[in-house]
């Protein structure tokens, strides 16, 4: 799925706390990519948006996960803010469960730690019905195994003896979005305030691009994606070289012939332009 065709998973009253007289603005995200322009403009009508501040206070926020009205009142950061609902958006109804019972386990307020737990909530088993002793053992044994058992192997585990086992032995967390199990899951810091976002692909892509440090941070690029946001993507500190070039499909690679690119990004991606010809060429 794209960025055009989305529901919102998050809808965000923003406004400027120092100048409370420029009023309110109510932005979607994910930010449709066609969009993404237009909202910094917005944005930057009421003196928020900057690329690593948390600028914008949220006043209010309506989303499907509860759990982050914890976001209110407090300033957020628009990309983080977007990231999280790329992220959210490809949650089903058992990892929301995971993401909002962990977040009150964990006692998450911070966009940094609710970022970090979107990639390892998953590693916790939640029970929302205690009826089917069956289903709550083999689904906590699949969940301990990464979400991945082999059909015989899963027909061999007795479901009803590993529920009990985790029942009567393991110490559960009851939260308003069922017991929580955490399973010894630790919150890695996989993202931290104003570095680059941990790589992730949710939608069609023609180009990636992976820039890096001589430090060993990254960030990936999916191109197309509009040009104010793959400048303030490069413009973070840890982004100060390029490193690798792929393409899924030379022919349309947008990179190469485009007149209207600022010179920010012309200058980064120039090192790749014969790269993208070469493959080009060879897809003949």
């Amino acid at each position: 799925m794209t960025t055009q065709n989305r529901q919102p998973v998050l809808r965000c009253v923003l406004s400027n706390a120092a100048h409370p007289e420029y009023g309110q603005v109510t932005i979607p995200f994910p930010i449709p990519g066609m969009e993404y322009e237009r909202t910094l403009e917005c944005l930057a009508a009421m003196e928020l948006g900057a690329p690593l501040k948390r600028d914008c206070r949220v006043d209010e926020l309506e989303s499907g996960f509860p759990i982050l009205k914890r976001l209110e009142k407090v300033g957020a950061n628009l990309d983080e803010l977007d990231y999280l609902a790329r992220r959210l958006d490809s949650f089903d109804d058992y990892e929301a469960a995971q993401f909002q019972a962990m977040a009150v386990r964990l006692g998450t307020f911070d966009m940094t730690d609710f970022i970090n737990l979107t990639f390892c909530c998953q590693q916790a088993t939640v029970i929302t019905n205690f009826s089917d002793l069956e289903d709550i053992g083999k689904a906590h044994i699949l969940t301990i195994n990464g979400g991945c058992l082999y059909a015989d192997e899963q027909e061999q585990v007795d479901g009803r003896a590993e529920a009990l086992k985790l029942i009567l032995n393991e110490h559960g967390t009851v939260t308003p979005y069922e017991v929580v199990y955490d399973n010894g899951m630790e919150l890695e810091q996989l993202y931290k305030e104003g570095g680059p976002f941990p790589d992730y692909l949710d939608r069609e892509f023609v180009i990636l691009l992976e820039a890096s440090s001589s430090e060993g941070q990254s960030t990936l690029l999916v191109l197309p994606d509009s040009q104010t946001r793959l400048e303030r993507l490069i413009h973070t500190p840890a982004v100060t070289r390029q490193n690798t070039v792929s393409t899924m499909s030379p022919r349309n690679a947008p990179i190469t012939n485009s007149h209207s690119r600022s010179d920010t990004l012309r200058k980064f991606f120039s090192p790749f332009r014969s790269a993208v010809c070469s493959c080009r060429a060879a897809a003949g």
